[in-house]
């Protein structure tokens, strides 16, 4: 089982991202900013990625701290937060895929046009986030969050569709690249609904078959 270890090997880069917010002021974003960062401690190589937005916030959490706060990766302990993390973990038991998880930005908010006063600080997130996820490097990526997968869409510069396949590929490295789906949220009040999601279920064993991806 291969493994990227996030503290270790961007432990430094997530902490000098997250020092930046410290000029600001503002009372408002300085309450999310004393939130500190929320990423899971390793991401798994070689598995179905999905890649959602960013963390949520709950004054229940334990071990909040205003830098980075590690958590532990959600394939390995799905139940930790079953209302998100449930849908996955049956998506890829359909396809019969190992998976793992990340979220684009490390922020503890949901609210999106909170997050995007901090502007130049997420284009930092954005990137190392890339490097990360090209790390992975993933047998197929399903972005679970309308909004994430239009930031990486326009960062593909508007790939063409593979038509033997029915969906994009993302580049990886050199000429290697890996089917990618976007799609919106599997859970919460804009979540797909039932049928679309047996569709993205089917939609993901094609490509696997087609590609021997298994």
């Amino acid at each position: 089982m291969e493994i990227i270890d996030i503290k270790k090997d961007f432990g430094e880069a997530l902490i000098d991202i997250r020092s930046q917010l410290n000029v600001i002021q503002s009372a408002g974003l300085k309450d999310i900013i004393e939130r500190g960062f929320n990423v899971p401690e390793t991401l798994h190589k070689n598995r179905l990625l999905f890649i959602g937005m960013n963390p949520s916030f709950s004054e229940k959490k334990p071990g909040n701290n205003n830098l980075v706060n590690y958590y532990i990766q959600p394939s390995d302990q799905p139940e930790q937060y079953l209302r998100y993390y449930k849908p996955l973990n049956e998506l890829a038991a359909k396809v019969e895929m190992e998976w793992t998880h990340w979220d684009l930005f490390y922020l503890q908010e949901t609210k999106q046009h909170t997050v995007k006063q901090f502007d130049k600080n997420l284009d930092e997130q954005f990137e190392l986030s890339m490097e990360i996820i090209r790390l992975a490097d993933p047998k197929m990526i399903v972005v679970n969050n309308a909004h994430a997968s239009g930031l990486i869409y326009e960062a593909m510069k508007k790939p063409e569709l593979d038509k033997a396949i029915g969906t994009y590929k993302f580049n990886i490295h050199d000429d290697f690249s890996v089917p990618i789906f976007f799609c919106s949220m599997l859970s919460g009040q804009r979540a797909m609904d039932t049928h679309t999601k047996e569709r993205l279920a089917w939609h993901i064993d094609f490509v696997n078959r087609t590609l021997s991806l298994k």
